[in-house]
């Protein structure tokens, strides 16, 4: 993963720095977010103003994976703009499709190498992702299932206590999507 460092822009006098995520230029005095991605022959700097936010996972990789982790990052922002357990599921289906086109991705290079080099130790990481990819995609699936049947509306409360302000079963459809996005990471 690359160092991610915090500058201030102290102007450039031969060209402009432009940010990655808005392509507006990085003007002296502007904090910014610096970071590079090595390739085989050198590499690419991004800069991005400190107004985005650090960068997010997906933007600190080339690999076939920043598919997956765009999709974990798009869920959770979905999730936590959902405004019923229906949203929360459907975020949760959104990202599980786009991994499983990740995943055919990965198997699909794996099913065009020869036969010697699948047996080996590069074929068999990509199968071992293949497979943990599709586990996920099944762990988000079923966390989406439990979420669409959970209850919208509050429960009754108990005898003598009071009735509890809540959004029903959103909290707790958002707590167990969450729980599920996090699987990948763990």
């Amino acid at each position: 993963m690359p160092r991610v460092t915090n500058h201030i822009s102290q102007g450039r006098a031969a060209g402009v720095v432009k940010c990655c995520r808005c392509a507006n230029p990085i003007v002296k005095g502007e904090r910014y977010y610096q970071w590079a991605i090595k390739a085989q022959r050198g590499g690419t700097v991004y800069r991005q103003h400190e107004s985005h936010g650090r960068p997010k996972q997906s933007q600190l990789t080339h690999s076939k994976m920043s598919g997956v982790y765009a999709a974990i990052e798009g869920a959770e922002e979905a999730i936590q703009a959902a405004g019923c357990c229906a949203d929360v599921a459907e975020a949760l289906r959104s990202a599980a499709n786009d991994i499983e086109s990740v995943r055919d991705e990965y198997q699909e290079s794996l099913d065009n190498m020869p036969e010697g080099l699948q047996q080996g130790d590069t074929g068999q990481q990509i199968e071992e992702r293949v497979s943990n990819l599709d586990d996920f995609v099944s762990t988000l699936n079923d966390a989406a299932d439990e979420c669409e049947g959970m209850e919208e509306e509050p429960e009754e409360p108990a005898e003598g206590e009071e009735a509890e302000e809540s959004d029903g079963g959103l909290e707790a459809a958002q707590e167990r999507a969450n729980e599920a996005l996090g699987e990948m990471n763990a």
